[in-house]
């Protein structure tokens, strides 16, 4: 067990280094030519140049006159050179709100809110809530409710930030950028060590400490974005299409290996301790088999969330593009 928990820490590590290598020269070569279009606020459009404010009435009067496509186009790249998504609300654009095109923008940019949202967003909440009670609680192993805590933790403030996400409202928040991401390898080690620790009280050693390379590693690689100003933000969520992509498959691909490989571990683990004789009390078995079980759950439907994200196919749901979606 212990061969093959190296083998994996140091495959996510030697991927991490080497995508991170290129991500960190992306980002400045990325950032460096939007400064110049930036400086200028130009954009070229049919041999012309055009300011954004031009760009804005231009493609207001297409709005104006019906011509739809036009209009769109116009709105969009306004929209990604400004970052003004106010002209979707304009009294022209209303009258092609029905088309195809403005849909597709308005599904992209404008803030929106239904039931589902409403509820995962109140699940986020009470997970928060239910982390900090967990540490509150004088019975137990004081480690292990730290274990399983930080997990419902991390999981909560995913739920929270893709709502952000899912609702548009990320644009106004800009320092929501991958503001859990770097949380992505640690679901599986804090479920695996809450496992062991419960099952077998389990002692620390440090060599142990491997199984956070990965999260240290994804973190330095996240780094410049997180410390780039908010204008420099909302220019690459706004322009996510142009360079994000590439970040954001990377990591969904480590992070479902990731998930994978500690899924297969916590499954050993409760295997081991369910065919020994002496056994743990029943409550505990059963909590470990229903964590096990919802871990597999969370995995499976993780690879669903991971395909639409990756275009593989394209998944929509009252009116949500989860492609345009970048929480991972």
């Amino acid at each position: 067990m212990k061969s093959s928990r190296i083998i994996i820490i140091l495959f996510l590590l030697t991927c991490s280094g080497l995508y991170g290598f290129e991500h960190v020269k992306g980002i400045d070569l990325f950032l460096t030519q939007q400064d110049t279009i930036n400086t200028s606020s130009t954009v070229v459009d049919g041999g012309k140049v055009l300011s954004g404010q031009d760009l804005k009435t231009e493609a207001i009067y297409s709005a104006y006159l019906g011509n739809d496509k036009k209009a769109i186009e116009l709105a969009e790249k306004y929209i990604k050179s400004e970052h003004d998504v106010s002209i979707l609300s304009h009294d022209s654009f209303l009258e092609i709100k029905d088309t195809e095109g403005y849909k597709r923008l308005a599904n992209a940019y404008l803030p929106k809110t239904n039931i589902w949202l409403l509820f995962f967003f109140a699940c986020g909440l009470i997970g928060l809530f239910l982390s900090v009670v967990i540490n509150l609680r004088r019975k137990g192993d004081l480690i292990g409710n730290i274990l399983i805590s930080a997990f419902v933790l991390f999981h909560s403030l995913f739920m929270i930030h893709l709502c952000i996400y899912l609702s548009r409202n990320n644009y106004n928040l800009p320092h929501t950028l991958y503001f859990t991401t770097s949380f992505s390898f640690l679901y599986g080690p804090l479920l695996y060590f809450y496992i062991k620790r419960i099952s077998e009280k389990y002692k620390f050693k440090p060599t142990d400490l491997l199984h956070l390379i990965p999260s240290v590693l994804l973190f330095l690689y996240l780094l410049p974005i997180y410390l780039l100003p908010a204008e420099e933000k909302t220019h690459l969520m706004f322009n996510r299409d142009e360079f994000l992509y590439n970040t954001l498959r990377g990591i969904v691909i480590l992070k479902y290996i990731s998930l994978i490989a500690y899924a297969f571990l916590v499954f050993k683990q409760y295997r081991k301790i369910a065919s020994k004789r002496k056994k743990p009390h029943a409550q505990i078995l059963n909590w470990q088999r229903n964590m096990m079980i919802l871990n597999m759950f969370y995995v499976f439907f993780y690879l669903v969330y991971g395909i639409a994200l990756l275009r593989i196919v394209t998944v929509s749901y009252t009116h949500l593009t989860l492609p345009t979606i970048y929480s991972v």
